[in-house]
């Protein structure tokens, strides 16, 4: 039944329902609900069901309901909000057919006793965990170690992962665990260490998207890791361009880049000759180019991009904005060739 169904029957009122009952006899009318009621709970049982845990649903009434009669098969999708008391038969029900987990804003012991009901050899493709803000910094690794090393083979089925942790600089582990359907990595205040590095290398053997956020303290040093099978990739603007071309030195076969310029950055933008040797000397693949300017700059800032025979082919294109602040001047927001491209596979969740 639809939401809009349901609010339909909902808004009528007790004098619409007698008038409608009333065209039945009681006989018919108690077969008619009878039959309709077994009907809803047959399809209920079948239905695949996606189990959403916020502060807004908080009936226990309704949850105690719920988990009277559902077959944990059922669970497809769980989404967990907060730390809030999960119904126990919902906790530990095995979930051999889930497919997707979300949880935002739980600590690490609340997302211990989940994992743990996890068989084994599930069949969970999306995995996304938001670590709460008020976390201190002792507590920043310890996300990574429960999912990536001490539970690693409860998701080596995993095509997504979102790992958004609270600390400001993940000190990346040493894993073990392969995970070779792995697709899509997103994962913030981490740098390019020798530990992550050959995470990616050796470990996600068909990662094809990554959206790694360094931390404000980055350096990327130069290194013999090479990792082509990686296509797309979403960073922030480091600080200086031999930093950006040691990462492309590793991300040699990249076809869409993403980079966002921080808030406040102290560094000039890199200029339009630096990308142009970037592209061609370190990037020879590539198809799509977004750079993202933040709050925005001058269009005298960037107008070389206009100029030359490269870009010209390249078709380049800005995206622009008015200061308000100073006038009708426009600021560019963005500049980007073939299409405009961002690391967006989990923003649904």
């Amino acid at each position: 039944m639809s939401s809009t169904t349901f609010n339909c029957l909902e808004s009528l009122s007790n004098e619409v329902l007698l008038e409608i009952f009333e065209y039945l006899d009681a006989y018919d009318l108690c077969q008619s609900f009878y039959d309709l009621n077994t009907r809803i709970n047959t399809v209920l049982q079948l239905v695949h069901l996606h189990i959403l845990y916020d502060p807004s649903k908080n009936d226990a009434t309704i949850w105690n309901t719920l988990a009277s009669f559902f077959n944990p098969s059922q669970i497809r999708i769980l989404s967990l909000h907060n730390d809030i008391n999960i119904h126990e038969r919902i906790l530990t029900a095995p979930k051999e057919n889930l497919h997707s987990v979300c949880l935002k804003n739980m600590n690490k012991d609340n997302i211990y006793k989940l994992i743990q009901h996890f068989p084994k050899h599930n069949r969970i493709k999306c995995f996304s965990v938001t670590e709460p803000w008020n976390y201190s910094r002792s507590h920043g690794n310890s996300m990574i170690h429960l999912l990536l090393v001490e539970h690693g083979h409860r998701f080596t089925s995993l095509v997504n992962l979102s790992l958004w942790c609270a600390t400001h600089r993940i000190d990346f582990p040493s894993v073990s665990v392969i995970f070779p359907q792995l697709r899509r990595l997103l994962i913030n205040n981490c740098d390019f260490t020798s530990n992550f590095l050959g995470f990616l290398r050796n470990n996600t053997p068909n990662l094809r998207s990554l959206r790694c956020l360094q931390s404000y303290y980055a350096s990327v040093t130069l290194t013999d890791i090479v990792i082509p099978n990686i296509r797309e990739l979403h960073i922030y603007e480091p600080s200086e361009m031999g930093h950006l071309q040691n990462i492309f030195s590793i991300f040699p076969c990249l076809r869409r880049l993403h980079t966002d310029r921080r808030l406040n950055h102290s560094s000039a933008a890199i200029g339009a000759s630096a990308w142009q040797w970037l592209i061609e000397n370190r990037l020879p693949d590539l198809k799509q180019l977004t750079i993202n300017l933040d709050d925005g700059v001058s269009q005298e800032a960037v107008k070389t991009f206009y100029n030359g025979d490269f870009w010209l082919r390249k078709k380049i294109i800005m995206k622009l904005k008015i200061n308000k602040t100073s006038g009708s001047n426009p600021l560019v927001t963005t500049i980007y060739f073939g299409r405009q491209w961002s690391f967006q596979y989990f923003d649904n969740l």
